[in-house]
C-alpha cells in the first residue's frame, strides 16, 4: 500500500502531473498517458476510464496497475456499474473490495462542455475511503483532463475544417481554371467566324463608297481582334496557374536585359531612357519571371508613350529576407485611389482609345510572384508616373 501523501507531496505531483498532461502533443492518446500520470506522480495502485459505448454499454479500458496491485482481480461488473452511475449522475463514486489484498476504487466524472465523456477509475491498495483533500485532487486531475481533452477536441476540429476548406478552396480554383481554359477554346471558333464574315463583307463592299457599312466591318473586325487578344491573355492566365514551376538559380539582371531586347518593336521610333540598377542573382523559375518582367516593361513603355523622352528605371534592394525589385517611370501614372484594381483580371484604369490592353498583365504578375512566394504593390500619382514593386525570398 503506498503511503498517503502530504500537502507539499500532493501539490507537487499536481503541477507535474499538469505540466505533463498539457504537454501532451494531438499525436499522443491523452487516456493512456493521463494513466501512467495517476501511477507516477500520485502513487495509485489501478487507473483506468470507463466510457459509454454504443446501445448504452460500458467499456473499462487503458487500465494499469502498480506492481503491488498486479495480482488483484477487479469484479467487472460492479465496476461498469459504478461507471454507469457516474455518468448517468455526473457525480463520484466508490467502490470497495475486500480482497486480498483490499481495494478501494473511486471513480471520478470527466467532463466536456459540461458533459460527461468519460469516467476516471483511481484505486488504492486499501479498505477504507480515500480523504477528502485526496478526492479534491483527484476531482482537479480529472478536470484538467477534460480540459486538455476539450482543447484537443477544439484543435482536432478545427484542423479538420481547414482540411476541408482547403479542399473545396482547390477543388474550385481547379474547376474555375478548367472553365476558363474551355471557354476560352470554345470561343475560338465562333470568334474565327466572325472575322472569317467581316471579311467577305469588306469584299462585297468593295467599291461601293459607303462609310457606315465600311465603319460597321471595321469595328467587326477589330472586336474580333480584341477578343482574340482577351482568349489569348485568359489562356495565358489560366496557365500560370497551373503550370509546374522548375526553379534554378539565375541572373535577374540577364533575364530583364532578355526581356527589354525581346520587346524591341515595342520601343521602335521611341526616346526612351533605360537605368538598370545592380541586380542580384534569384531563385526561381525563369519562363515565369521573365513573363512578369515582359508585362512590367510592356506597360513602362505603353504608358510613357505621350512623353517626349520616357525614362525607365529598374532597381532592387534588399530588405530582411527578401529583394524587392522595382520598375519605375515617368508616365501618366494612375489615382492612388484606384490602386486595388490594378492587380485584378480584366481590370484597367484607362479606355482602349487610350492605351490598349487586356487588363490581364498585372494580374499575371501577381499570380506569379505569389506562387514564388513574394508580394506585388505599386504606387502613383496621375500624370507624375508610375512604380510597381515584387519582391522575391533570397532562399530557395
Amino acid at each position: 500500500m503506498t503511503e498517503p501523501l502530504t500537502d507539499k507531496q500532493q501539490l507537487k505531483a499536481f503541477i507535474n502531473a499538469a505540466q505533463y498532461i498539457a504537454g501532451l502533443t494531438s499525436g499522443q492518446d491523452i487516456w493512456e498517458e493521463a494513466g501512467k500520470v495517476l501511477l507516477r506522480f500520485f502513487g495509485a495502485d489501478f487507473a483506468a476510464f470507463g466510457r459509454n459505448v454504443a446501445d448504452g454499454n460500458i467499456d473499462i479500458g487503458y487500465r494499469l496497475f502498480s506492481d503491488d496491485a498486479a495480482s488483484v482481480l477487479l469484479p467487472e461488473q460492479e465496476l461498469k456499474t459504478a461507471v454507469r452511475d457516474v455518468f448517468e449522475s455526473g457525480f463520484l463514486t466508490f467502490v470497495s473490495l475486500p480482497d486480498d489484498p483490499p481495494i478501494t476504487v473511486a471513480f471520478f466524472p470527466v467532463l466536456h462542455q459540461n458533459r460527461v465523456v468519460s469516467v476516471m477509475l483511481v484505486g488504492h491498495l486499501s479498505n477504507t475511503h480515500m480523504e477528502k483533500d485526496v478526492l479534491d485532487l483527484y476531482l482537479a486531475v480529472a478536470g484538467f483532463i477534460g480540459s486538455t481533452y476539450s482543447r484537443n477536441i477544439s484543435y482536432s476540429e478545427m484542423e479538420r475544417r481547414v482540411f476541408e476548406r482547403t479542399a473545396q478552396l482547390t477543388a474550385a480554383n481547379q474547376e474555375l481554371e478548367a472553365f476558363a481554359y474551355s471557354v476560352s477554346h470554345d470561343l475560338r471558333a465562333p470568334l474565327r467566324h466572325m472575322a472569317g464574315f467581316a471579311k467577305l463583307l469588306q469584299k462585297r463592299i468593295e467599291g461601293r463608297p459607303d462609310e457606315k457599312n465600311i465603319h460597321y466591318t471595321n469595328m467587326i473586325e477589330g472586336a474580333a481582334k480584341r477578343m482574340g487578344m482577351l482568349i489569348d491573355d485568359l489562356l495565358s492566365f489560366s496557365r500560370t496557374g497551373r503550370v509546374e514551376m522548375r526553379k534554378v538559380e539565375f541572373s535577374m539582371k540577364g533575364l530583364m536585359l532578355d526581356s527589354i531586347r525581346d520587346l524591341g518593336a515595342e520601343t521602335v521610333g521611341r526616346d526612351i531612357s533605360w537605368g538598370i540598377g545592380e541586380l542580384p542573382s534569384v531563385w526561381g523559375d525563369p519562363s515565369l519571371l521573365k513573363l512578369v518582367c515582359d508585362n512590367l516593361f510592356s506597360n513602362a513603355i505603353k504608358f510613357t508613350r505621350t512623353r517626349p523622352r520616357a525614362e525607365i528605371r529598374i532597381g532592387c534592394k534588399e530588405d530582411g529576407d527578401e529583394f524587392v525589385f522595382f520598375v519605375r517611370d515617368n508616365g501618366v501614372g494612375f489615382d492612388m485611389g484606384n490602386v486595388d484594381r490594378l492587380f485584378g483580371v480584366f481590370h484597367r484604369l484607362h479606355h482602349q482609345d487610350e492605351f490598349e490592353g487586356t487588363g490581364i498583365g498585372l494580374a499575371n504578375v501577381r499570380r506569379i510572384i505569389s506562387r514564388h512566394g513574394g508580394r506585388t504593390w505599386a504606387e502613383g500619382s496621375l500624370e507624375e508616373g508610375a512604380a510597381f514593386y515584387f519582391t522575391l525570398p533570397k532562399t530557395r
